[in-house]
């Protein structure tokens, strides 16, 4: 549940304030009209994660799809912020690195016993 209500938490500040939360990942171009839309749908989709994964565990549904997809979705934010090198702040970058790989973690080995 804590994962959900984290994500959820995550995500509504990235939709409410996109360039002040994506800042410290990408620098200076958080605040462009692009960066402000790629964020929100970004705070969109780990809101709707957090959501459904909590939705399902509420209702003894399955919830393993939700993670998996909470999994890849993390995994491909770390991908991106090591493909994006020096064009990002290097502390923001790392930053997200270590969130990004520990939250994706944490999603697959949640979502590997989630629904036994």
């Amino acid at each position: 549940m804590t994962n959900g209500l984290g994500r959820m938490a995550f995500g509504a500040a990235m939709v409410l304030s996109p360039g002040r939360a994506f800042s410290a990942w990408v620098g200076r171009d958080a605040e462009t009209t692009g960066a402000k839309v790629i964020g929100a749908g970004f705070g969109a989709r780990d809101f709707a994660l957090g959501a459904g994964l909590i939705w399902a565990l509420q209702r003894d549904e399955p919830a393993h799809a939700w993670l998996v997809g909470a999994a890849i979705s993390d995994a491909t934010d770390f991908a991106a912020s090591l493909l994006a090198g020096d064009d990002i702040p290097k502390a923001g970058r790392l930053a997200i690195m270590a969130i990004a790989a520990g939250a994706a973690v944490q999603s697959a080995v949640l979502a590997a016993t989630v629904d036994d």
